[in-house]
């Protein structure tokens, strides 16, 4: 319903076209040669994106952020026709943007469609807004005014009907229309615009704001940001920094660049330049020629993409033309050294190349080597060597207004001048080395730092770092563990992968912490804690296990039984128990009865094996491949079937004689559940373990149900909470059923310390299959090597040249330059 309201609204819909009307006529407005870089704050089901996105053009850097990185998979697979344009970050309006890894100045725009209000104080909110955007960077917003509609939708949300500025909004977090631009100037913005429906009922709902942040400073002219000279130096010295040389000579390699040279010659000789344009000399001699013929013209060399498509996919001639070129670079280098007195200024101009980060392309990789033998110029040479890297458009001319731009904005042998520029059709790019951080902690077990896992950019391409973390004493009631090993389990793929929704654990942490269950040794103990004492070996339901140390209430753990290791008995609280609450307390298993198992080896399914067989009931199960079946059936199980299909509904009937099964333990979705709830026999009780249908709230067939038959839905984690008396009883059942010496017992799969095999800063990543072979323990690292406290990496990137971004990593030139900055 949520988001069919956000989607497919009437109104909705016609406010989002505004929206987009309003982003479209900025667009048009924007300078063709500059980024547009777009930040949606909380876009959530992107129900405005959908709107926005088809209106946008390359120019355009589009970040989708919500304060939860759980609708980033869906957005990802709705919007993958636009994924150059998109990336996704998590941004919370109630944090420091800088903390969340958004520097000042990141945007021109911000869209935000019912987004504004959620803040909890809206004002201060508004305020971490205008400095991530660009002086006079502008703000597009869609609000709603009236709670009583909008309460339908989330009117059961506590945090709906308080914020924290009760004094701004004493009845919910809907503000009424006539005070957003008030509250919009008073949080730093100007000029707001405040446009709606011209239906007057739909106007008290609805409004569509166009603000933006104030301008400060001079305009600097046509000069690329970043370039201009240091204000404190006086004028004069300025001006002389920046003499123009006297002329320019333009190169060509071969005839295909001879429009873009002349239409280049042109450009600069109507800038008051005299220019020539010439065929590259063959040889030293005729470079020679060419410089005294011209003595202090700049030199500019266009590379031609001929040799590249004659060379297509062919090493030999890819080498051919890549000595040429250097042929050609030492032939200039040395009529240079023999020709002139004074140190000439020289632009190698090649098509995009690869040699550098994105947004450079690697189009014409073959070019990179005359990038390369360039830097090497640049540093062995006299010469003030520069290297521009074009991507060309279809307009020569306008390739050569551009590059024309590029080299009269900053005059040769300027200290301000960029010896490296990337040229796109969205705009200018230059290198910047960034310093990282501190250098990550080493930490021993048992000291005084305490650290925990987190996961960092959570989605699909999560990433895990050891963090600092505090833990504070424990309160009445409360226990703090040594974690000594934790279980893998699959909910922890899906809260890193940002698979699991949101409401899928109320009051478990689930996008903070990773691990559920974990055992380890009691180091405080908080008053009115009588069965547990310091030093004692336990196990339970851990949220946040992954930890050095936990603190929870002493129920939530047990003691572990003698002869039991800590990875045996961290694999007990969700798998054993689910089994022993499931097929006991839900199904009332009988002897002789009859179980279909879905994932007969993964972890539930393994303990419900050990379980069956001690109760002595039959067992027949699926799993999903061929070894996971084959493994299936050296356990015992009477039959096992392929659980990718539907036909094991069909082979199960054959194998009862028609009558079908008297429990089923399931954790598939769709159609697989329904046949499977078809195979219950009269009186049949389907314990449902999936999440997949329950939290996309699919429709089920009633009618399998109606021979007496009972269906049940486990949530483990959830019940620990909602019923800790009988969930401490399970818990005393599976340690009396699974100690040392008794008919069952458990399996654990161990792995070797995830501090000790990954680099600093980060950890093992969990597979994403459903159904491993067991449950995984991970021991306690014997060290962690921490990220400082409050520190986010970042990944090496290109920003515009306004900005300083991370350097790529230094190839070409002097191999002792390269060692030398790479430890940085």
């Amino acid at each position: 319903m949520i988001q069919q309201f956000y989607d497919l609204s009437p109104l909705t819909s016609f406010h989002n076209q505004m929206i987009g009307d309003l982003l479209r006529t900025l667009l048009r407005a924007w300078p063709a040669d500059r980024p547009l870089r777009v930040l949606e704050v909380g876009a959530g089901t992107g129900g405005l994106t959908t709107h926005l996105l088809p209106l946008l053009d390359d120019r355009v850097q589009y970040v989708f952020s919500d304060v939860s990185a759980a609708f980033f998979p869906a957005a990802q697979a709705r919007f993958e026709a636009y994924s150059r344009l998109l990336t996704y970050r998590t941004f919370d309006l109630d944090s420091d943007p800088a903390e969340q890894g958004f520097p000042d100045g990141s945007f021109d725009v911000i869209v935000a469609g019912f987004a504004l209000h959620t803040a909890g104080d809206l004002k201060a909110g508004l305020r971490r807004l205008v400095p991530l955007l660009t002086p006079g960077g502008h703000l597009l917003a869609l609000e709603f005014h009236d709670p009583q509609t909008l309460a339908l939708l989330f009117g059961t949300l506590e945090n709906f009907w308080s914020g924290r500025d009760p004094g701004l909004r004493p009845e919910s977090v809907v503000l009424p229309r006539a005070q957003w631009p008030v509250v919009l100037a008073e949080s730093g913005f100007e000029e707001t615009v405040q446009l709606g429906c011209g239906i007057e009922a739909a106007q008290e709902q609805f409004s569509v704001l166009l603000t933006r942040t104030p301008v400060t400073g001079e305009a600097r002219g046509q000069v690329p940001a970043g370039t201009e000279a240091p204000e404190d130096s006086p004028a004069s010295e300025r001006d002389a920094e920046r003499t123009v040389p006297a002329s320019w000579t333009v190169v060509v390699e071969d005839e295909e660049e001879a429009g873009l040279a002349a239409a280049l010659a042109e450009r600069l000789t109507a800038s008051g330049e005299a220019t020539a344009t010439l065929s590259a000399p063959d040889g030293d001699e005729a470079w020679r020629d060419l410089l005294g013929r011209r003595p202090g013209a700049a030199v500019v060399l266009l590379l031609s993409r001929t040799l590249d498509q004659a060379a297509d996919r062919d090493p030999t001639a890819c080498t051919e033309a890549a000595v040429r070129r250097a042929a050609t670079l030492r032939s200039l280098a040395r009529a240079h050294r023999t020709h002139s007195e004074e140190p000439r200024h020289f632009v190698l101009v090649t098509h995009p190349t690869g040699a550098l980060p994105a947004p450079e392309r690697p189009l014409f990789p073959a070019q990179a080597a005359a990038w390369g033998v360039a830097r090497t110029l640049a540093n062995e040479s006299p010469m003030n060597v520069r290297r521009i890297s074009l991507d060309r458009g279809p307009d020569p001319v306008e390739d050569a207004a551009r590059l024309a731009h590029e080299l009269l904005a900053v005059p040769p042998g300027d200290p301000l001048e960029e010896d490296e520029v990337v040229l796109t059709r969205g705009g200018r790019f230059v290198p910047r080395v960034e310093r990282p951080g501190p250098a990550t902690e080493t930490v021993e077990p048992g000291g005084p730092v305490h650290y925990q896992l987190r996961i960092a950019n959570q989605g699909l391409g999560f990433g895990l770092e050891w963090a600092e973390a505090t833990t504070t004493p424990p309160g009445p009631g409360e226990v703090v563990i040594t974690m000594r090993a934790a279980a893998l389990n699959y909910r922890d793929v899906m809260v890193a992968t940002g698979l699991l929704p949101s409401t899928a654990e109320d009051g478990l942490p689930s996008e903070d912490f990773l691990g559920l269950e974990g055992a380890g040794t009691v180091c405080a103990v908080g008053e009115g804690v009588e069965d547990l004492t310091v030093g004692d070996r336990v196990f339970g339901l851990i949220p946040g296990a992954f930890a050095s140390h936990v603190r929870l209430p002493a129920p939530a753990v047990r003691p572990i039984p003698e002869g039991m290791s800590f990875g045996e008995a961290a694999t007990l609280p969700v798998a054993f128990f689910t089994v022993q609450h499931s097929l006991k307390h839900l199904a009332r298993l009988q002897p002789g009865e009859t179980v279909l198992v879905h994932g007969a080896v993964g972890g539930v399914g393994m303990a419900a094996i050990q379980y069956v067989q001690h109760v002595g009931a039959r067992y027949i199960a699926t799993a999903g491949s061929p070894a996971k079946r084959d493994l299936a059936a050296q356990a015992g199980i009477e039959l096992v079937l392929d659980s990718r299909g539907l036909a094991f509904a069909d082979q199960v009937r054959r194998h009862t004689g028609g009558r079908g099964v008297d429990v089923v333990l399931n954790s598939l979705s769709g159609e697989a559940a329904a046949r499977s709830r078809e195979l219950l026999a009269p009186g049949g009780r389907f314990i449902e373990l999936g999440k997949r249908d329950i939290y996309g709230n699919q429709r089920m067939l009633q009618k399998p149900l109606s021979e007496n038959a009972t269906h049940c839905v486990v949530d483990a984690a959830r019940l620990a909470f909602q019923a800790p008396d009988h969930a401490m009883a399970v818990f005393d059942e599976v340690v009396g059923l699974y100690a040392p010496g008794t008919t069952c017992r458990c399996c654990t799969r161990p792995t070797r310390p995830t501090g000790s095999k990954r680099r600093s800063g980060s950890c093992s990543t969990p597979s994403t299959s459903a159904n491993s072979s067991s449950p995984s323990t991970t021991p306690c690292p014997s060290t962690a090597r921490l990220l400082p406290r409050a520190s986010t990496p970042r990944a090496p990137t290109w920003s515009p040249a306004a900005s300083a971004a991370s350097a790529p990593r230094p190839r070409g030139g002097w191999p002792n330059r390269g060692r030398g900055t790479s430890p940085w």
